[in-house]
């Protein structure tokens, strides 16, 4: 190999293994994100949800940079500049992105939730349910007022005589 096609080579290697390690370092990000907390005891929340993590601007970044890779490759290619050295130092650094992109989306799938997620699951399932019932409620109270028209005013006037018992009323 001649001395300028070598430097080349050495230029493109470089440049590849300075991107590559800007890859790894922004996936160990989103992988201590994906653990991470906020709150104290039973009231500990992931900062990030799952959604987040999966649509995570550092992933479209990673994204990104292995397509401007690619495309820089395909040009060192097409000019005859891509060694044999460079292409398989790409073919092992890109497998190994791809392998700690899928051991990244597995951690963000098998998170579990904390306890205070978990419950506020429970209590949100619960508050989607009354809502979603709400209209059916407010349907039966319509038909027994219209069926019973003094039981409204009954009611309201029992609020009114229980208001002049609590304290500060008058």
């Amino acid at each position: 190999m001649a001395f300028f096609e070598r430097q080349d080579n050495l230029n493109h290697l470089n440049s590849l293994s300075n991107w590559f390690d800007l890859i790894f370092r922004e996936i160990a990000v989103v992988q201590t994100q994906i653990n991470q907390k906020n709150g104290f005891w039973i009231f500990q929340r992931h900062i990030y949800s799952q959604e987040e993590l999966l649509k995570s601007p550092i992933l479209n970044k990673i994204d990104a940079m292995t397509q401007n890779i690619g495309y820089n490759l395909q040009s060192w290619a097409q000019y005859g500049k891509l060694h044999k050295e460079t292409q398989e130092f790409y073919i092992k650094k890109r497998d190994e992105v791809s392998s700690k992109l899928e051991k990244t989306h597995e951690m963000i799938a098998q998170r579990q939730p904390t306890w205070w997620e978990q419950s506020g699951a429970f209590f949100l399932g619960a508050t989607q349910h009354i809502l979603e019932n709400l209209p059916l409620m407010i349907e039966l109270i319509s038909i027994t007022r219209r069926r019973f028209p003094g039981l409204g005013k009954q009611l309201l006037s029992g609020m009114k005589s229980v208001n002049k018992l609590l304290p500060g009323s008058k």
